[in-house]
């Protein structure tokens, strides 16, 4: 997996992709997203959910991204920058 600003890479991949650990060969991206990933934890089903500052974004095994609308609680809008996973809780932290 790699998240992050890329400048290059060869071939437009989006702030997310996901490389086989042995080749580096690309695996799966989705080149739609847009912004800088913050935070990054596994889903729990095979897949990935994204802090890409503001917004939270579910990607599954295969790089594309999961119709997901979240509600996060709590006083102020803030950039969720860390996120944890416990069995079916997501934890979000930020500033």
């Amino acid at each position: 997996m790699r998240a992050g600003f890329f400048q290059r890479d060869g071939r437009v991949i989006g702030p997310f992709g996901v490389f086989d650990a042995a080749t580096a060969e690309l695996r799966a991206a989705d080149p739609s997203l847009t912004g800088q990933v913050r935070a990054i934890v596994d889903d729990g089903a095979g897949g990935w959910i994204l802090s890409l500052g503001h917004r939270l974004v579910r990607i599954d095994s295969a790089g594309r991204q999961i119709p997901w609308a979240p509600q996060p609680t709590g006083s102020g809008f803030f950039e969720m920058r860390a996120l944890a996973r416990d069995g079916g809780r997501l934890f979000i932290g930020g500033s």
